[in-house]
């Protein structure tokens, strides 16, 4: 934005990192909506953790990080309940996108966007790894680097001596190929 009306007056240039980081403020002051990607726009403080259906004004002890997710010079804002559900603000074309994710859906944040992940079922069966966040425009993008799944029914075949799968980029590899 410009201050000032005429040439001679000078100019505050702003970055798209501190538009960005302002909108955030004013998102978690309420002061503006944010579009969430499943209850389209809302106030930040009207959403609600799935795990207990706690609201951020309920919550006593948040975290957050702020950082660069996908590498594009924004910062994400990254918003931790206490039991490890998570709210990422992302910022493009002057809106406030948010996207929740759980507690075993996303955990263990790098500051390069990427997070592990794991997901177990009552009948033994357990699946993991590690994905990386990154935005096309206001649409959440999800990349599997790696990922292993385990189950009992999981067919040994002679090339494989364990009940894993083993996944790199989304593509079913052989165990040695998964751990060179």
């Amino acid at each position: 934005f410009s201050c000032g009306s005429n040439e001679d007056q000078a100019v505050a240039q702003i970055s798209d990192d501190e538009n960005a980081m302002q909108m955030y403020e004013s998102a978690i002051k309420g002061e503006i909506c944010v579009t969430d990607e499943r209850l389209g726009e809302i106030k930040l403080k009207d959403l609600r953790f799935p795990s207990n259906d706690t609201s951020l004004d309920d919550c006593k002890l948040l975290t957050k990080a702020i950082l660069d997710m996908d590498g594009d010079g924004i910062n994400e804002y990254v918003i931790k309940s206490p039991n490890n559900y998570h709210i990422i603000l992302h910022c493009y074309d002057g809106k406030v996108y948010s996207y929740c994710f759980d507690a075993n859906d996303f955990c263990n944040l790098n500051t390069d966007g990427t997070f592990h992940w794991n997901n177990s079922s009552e009948s033994g069966a357990w699946e993991g790894g590690l994905n990386k966040i990154s935005f096309d425009g206001e649409t959440l993008n999800v990349k599997s680097i790696y990922s292993l799944k385990y189950s009992e029914d999981s067919e040994i075949n002679y090339y494989e001596t364990d009940h894993y799968e083993y996944y790199i980029n989304g593509q079913a590899v052989k165990r040695s190929e998964f751990f060179d």
